[in-house]
């Protein structure tokens, strides 16, 4: 993650350059494991490496 500012509002936000997405919130780590992708039109899922599953909700 690295830590942005919007130059229209001051605010800091957060871009994830793995998937491609930002977030207005602080990101909390993903729990050991798990790795954050994006599909080919940049939705982000996540892929738990320990049970080889995945999921969309952030876990």
């Amino acid at each position: 993650w690295e830590e942005r500012y919007d130059p229209a509002s001051g605010r800091a936000y957060f871009v994830n350059h793995n998937t491609e997405t930002t977030t207005w919130e602080h990101p909390s780590p993903l729990p050991d494991g798990w790795e954050a992708r994006a599909t080919s039109d940049g939705r982000a899922y996540y892929v738990n490496h320990n049970t080889k599953t995945t999921s969309w909700d952030d876990p």
